[in-house]
């Protein structure tokens, strides 16, 4: 087998497939970007795969001689023109960002000066229009209800463990999926009762200049669930270990998460919009909310910024946990 049949087999990726004349040097570097992009899923490989080679067979250049103007150019011939939503061309936008992050890092470790071409939103938006602008009359309901929320428990506890202790801390504690799959053992205080995520990049929506990672609570009687599934686990680093040494991958349980638990709410921040409003609705106020939930503050004013004790927070998340008649909290 030459090498470039096997790098075809492990990449599904060859100079064929590109409609120009690729260099040996840019070839190897998007097939050790898609390498990466595979270890998370093949649609994510797929995903990457296709974005890449529509806009270098477009520009047809090597990838240090791309400029920020290609890439304007291209997204006004051929992404903008495209009859699909404002957020779907984003999406485009954000897959060629994030290659071309590879390539800087890849001509920086070389000593070449190279700037991302990628035009972010601030320099070029693409049209939006009437479609794109979703009807609030036809919304779906993206809240479970208490019921829903005890019956999928139920469910996850007797189907597989992992699921019960993934669902059971984004019902409580509300975090976001990235957040809640990157949480590492060590990080887990069961004797406090809290657990600190939010390290790892990609895992956290809030601002990363506060250099602080994100603390969450859980209930006493979870607790007890917890420990043994980390009993179960034995010696591992992350809270839901993936394959090799990585965390287990949000598209991986997405999919299995689908299959298993159809639900026209499955989506995985619909714990965290659920948590919210069932808080809200109890009487807490938002501020006390935002503290819990880790959110960006939504006013400026004082209380959003009032520094409390892990003890008081750990008092107000108690007093303001909308689901205590749950047998699992």
């Amino acid at each position: 087998m030459t090498t470039e049949s096997k790098v075809r087999f492990e990449t599904n990726i060859g100079k064929s497939d590109f409609s120009f004349d690729i260099g040996q040097s840019d070839f190897k570097i998007i097939v050790n970007y898609l390498t990466e992009k595979r270890k998370i899923s093949d649609r994510v490989h797929a995903n990457h795969k296709s974005c890449i080679l529509n806009a270098l067979n477009y520009i047809q250049k090597p990838l240090k001689s791309i400029s920020m103007l290609d890439l304007k150019r291209y997204f006004e011939r051929k992404i903008d023109p495209k009859d699909i939503k404002a957020i779907s061309k984003n999406t485009y936008r954000s897959y060629l960002k994030s290659f071309f992050d590879y390539v800087v890092a890849f001509f920086l470790d070389k000593d070449i000066e190279f700037r991302n071409p990628v035009p972010n939103s601030r320099i070029y938006k693409f049209t939006q229009r009437t479609h794109d602008i979703k009807k609030r009359g036809l919304e779906r309901n993206q809240i479970f209800s208490k019921r829903e929320l005890r019956e999928l428990l139920k469910k996850a506890k007797k189907k597989r463990y992992k699921d019960f202790i993934l669902f059971g801390l984004l019902t409580m504690c509300g975090m976001r999926i990235n957040e809640a799959l990157t949480i590492k053992v060590r990080d887990i205080n069961l004797h406090e009762r809290y657990l600190e995520t939010g390290f790892e990049r990609g895992a956290r929506k809030t601002t990363l200049t506060t250099s602080k990672s994100l603390m969450f609570f859980i209930t006493a009687t979870f607790k007890s669930y917890l420990l043994k599934y980390l009993n179960l686990l034995g010696k591992v680093y992350w809270l839901f270990p993936g394959q090799g040494k990585s965390n287990y991958k949000m598209i991986s349980f997405r999919n299995y998460g689908e299959a298993h638990y159809k639900s026209k709410y499955f989506k995985f921040h619909s714990f965290r919009k659920s948590l919210i409003t069932h808080r809200i609705n109890m009487g807490c106020p938002l501020y006390i909310s935002e503290i819990l939930m880790n959110h960006v503050p939504s006013s400026t004013q004082g209380k959003s910024y009032i520094k409390k004790s892990i003890k008081t927070k750990r008092r107000d998340f108690d007093k303001w946990f909308p689901y205590k008649g749950f047998e699992f909290f």
